[in-house]
């Protein structure tokens, strides 16, 4: 015999010739729940994931779990415990859960289960008709029982079992199509398209951006997706957000004028009509957040140029370590200094920029220091907290508001974002060309 002919047979070949041997022709996913083992045809099955943190969707069945975005996709979630009407915790929510994503005719649905185990291959003669013995759930969900390897295995009809509620089954469809639905309410006691579109923006903000979705900013998020719908469409891009670069995208418009630059002149005047006379001899401000340095610096010029006979004294902080340390010694560009710094001499030109002179730097006390933890300062003039609170949760937002009114001066001014509202009682709204800020109301 020759060599050739003692080779061992390719393995790549062996499960193939197994397969033929058994006759092997159905395949399914197998998967476990409340300690019975199950099986789904594996032309339905389009994916398996894992996920968690879903949005609930309103007016559904208590076994509609919520709705996900995967990558993309809207996918309406099924919780197969609930459905059966097995025994269920609701301290499962905390964890990630596994995921059978069907395919059924035009309708995705993902499928939570306890855990996906296999794909099995069978003869599907010996798949055995439905049996009383499963009775603990109904029986037109399944389409048979099969026995492999001494387990045997509930095979579901997925088509009947998503389709026992046309109604929920319609309003999947409508979640599915989200982008495209009309706007308003979908017969009654449906969430419409826009509504959860925007969910999902909201979603993705915070899990891309931490930027979080309140009252505070809710105008300007429905606005912006209006023209980000917009946007998408001409770059032929879908809606949702994908990435940390989309959210970005979403974000651009957001930030108040001049951020990370020195405010210019228009800003300059319409601050001065703002801030507050002082009472003292000196006006006391502080910064939170204060990013590399430039609206502490801002407000440290437009107050003393107002108020040359009046003590300045900023505090400003970061929880950014290197924000900190460079701030102190920031340098700008020839060309991103306003005219005014220049006149006042509060700039000094160097071989790299210009940099403030002593004399401002004097004026602002930079240290590192994370707003969540309180702040020992004394009574305040001025809050400057420009795009700071919609980065934070909004149990966070509520505690920060509470703090900076108990941090201010009767007559004192919280200044925040260009696109941030607050509606909190004890706030009376002042207006300034473009600048919206809050002026605390006198006891």
């Amino acid at each position: 015999m020759s060599s050739v002919e003692n080779q061992t047979q390719p393995a790549v070949d062996v499960q193939e010739q197994q397969e033929k041997k058994a006759h092997i022709d159905f395949k399914m996913v197998t998967f476990s729940l409340a300690g019975r083992d199950y099986g789904i045809d594996i032309m339905k099955v389009k994916e398996i994931s894992k996920a968690k943190n879903f949005t609930i969707v309103p007016n559904t069945s208590p076994y509609v779990e919520g709705v996900y975005n995967l990558r993309g996709e809207i996918i309406s979630i099924i919780n197969l415990r609930k459905m059966f009407h097995l025994e269920y915790s609701e301290e499962r929510k905390k964890d990630a859960v596994d995921i059978l994503i069907l395919r059924l005719d035009e309708t995705v649905i993902g499928m939570i289960v306890d855990s996906v185990d296999n794909v099995v291959g069978i003869d599907s003669s010996t798949i055995q008709p439905r049996h009383p013995l499963f009775a603990d759930i109904n029986m037109k969900y399944i389409s048979g029982v099969v026995e492999v390897k001494k387990k045997l295995y509930v095979i579901l009809d997925v088509e009947r079992v998503f389709g026992v509620d046309e109604d929920d089954l319609e309003r999947m469809r409508i979640i599915q199509e989200a982008p495209a639905a009309e706007k308003g309410p979908v017969n009654k006691a449906r969430i419409s398209g826009d509504e959860l579109e925007f969910d999902f923006i909201t979603e993705t903000l915070a899990t891309f951006k931490s930027f979080y979705v309140t009252d505070i900013n809710r105008d300007w998020c429905l606005r912006r997706l209006d023209g980000w719908k917009k946007l998408r469409k001409t770059q032929k891009k879908p809606v949702q957000l994908e990435s940390v670069e989309d959210a970005e995208g979403f974000l651009e418009e957001y930030y108040s004028v001049y951020t990370n630059m020195l405010w210019g002149e228009d800003y300059r005047k319409q601050m001065e009509e703002l801030v507050p006379a002082p009472t003292k001899g000196s006006i006391d401000v502080w910064c939170p957040n204060c990013g590399k340095g430039h609206d502490p610096y801002s407000i440290a010029c437009i107050l003393t140029l107002k108020y040359p006979d009046r003590r300045i004294k900023v505090w400003a902080s970061d929880h950014e370590l290197l924000n900190i340390s460079a701030a102190p010694n920031l340098v700008l560009p020839n060309q991103g200094v306003p005219k005014y710094f220049l006149e006042a001499k509060y700039v000094q030109a160097t071989t790299d920029g210009y940099q403030f002179v002593k004399a401002v730097k004097d004026l602002i006390l930079f240290e590192y220091h994370d707003i969540l933890h309180g702040t020992p300062l004394p009574e305040l003039d001025i809050i400057l907290a420009r795009d700071v609170l919609s980065f934070y949760n909004q149990t966070v937002q509520e505690k920060l508001v509470t703090q900076f009114q108990e941090k201010l001066t009767g007559g004192g001014l919280l200044i925040v974002g260009d696109n941030e509202v607050l509606k909190n009682p004890g706030f009376s709204e002042v207006k300034s060309g473009k600048i919206i800020a809050y002026r605390k109301e006198k006891d």
